[in-house]
């Protein structure tokens, strides 16, 4: 049996989990002259996961490896290979094993994990905010793919506020904002306060 996964992480990580537990062969593209094959679209992550779970850890270990992964995928430069490698680990000897970093596949994929989780923790302790009027104006330099995460974070502190968060290390460039849709200054538009997008090079807020 065949199955079919698309570019992207979480497919690769459904391949890798229904080749692991249920022996599929995983492909980019299906042998039509066949009929035995499935889609990784067909399954969710939660399904999967249960259905691991069944065979190999427990629930502990299987919110352990999701969570793992989750961090690593906003990783700047993780590779499709080092996902697939680490989580056929975890199938095959137990989530543990690749935690705590008993292969060299699962200690470069655990330091991926800890860089992303420590530059989360240090944009949330140490973002600095400049208010212009109901908007905070948050800059940061991000080397990986967080500002969703932190969005989320301080919309939740400051719930009556619009956020923007800038990366530093992008001239300044507007990577996220809540709640309204964010044009960058090269538009020419509105951005979420009212300013002109032109002005905003956010020079005047810090």
């Amino acid at each position: 049996m065949q199955v079919v996964y698309d570019e992207g992480f979480n497919n690769l990580v459904k391949a890798c989990i229904l080749s692991e537990v249920k022996g599929y062969n995983p492909v980019k593209e299906p042998n039509l002259n066949s009929k035995e094959f499935v889609s990784v679209k067909d399954y969710t992550m939660n399904q999967l996961f249960i259905e691991w779970d069944w065979v190999n850890g427990t629930p502990h270990d299987v919110s352990a490896l999701e969570n793992a992964i989750t961090l690593a995928l906003r990783h700047r430069c993780i590779s499709q290979e080092l996902v697939f490698n680490v989580i056929s680990q975890a199938l095959k000897w137990g989530v543990d094993y690749v935690l705590t970093r008993q292969s060299l596949e699962a200690k470069r994929f655990c330091n991926k994990v800890f860089s992303v989780r420590e530059e989360l923790r240090d944009a949330k302790l140490n973002m600095k905010f400049m208010q212009n009027g109901d908007t905070l104006f948050g800059r940061y330099f991000f080397s990986h793919n967080i500002s969703d995460l932190l969005l989320q974070f301080y919309q939740k502190r400051f719930p009556d506020k619009r956020v923007v968060i800038v990366n530093h290390a992008d001239s300044y460039s507007v990577v996220h904002a809540n709640p309204c849709p964010v044009l960058t200054p090269s538009q020419g538009d509105l951005h979420p306060a009212g300013i002109s997008a032109s002005a905003v090079t956010l020079n005047s807020f810090f």
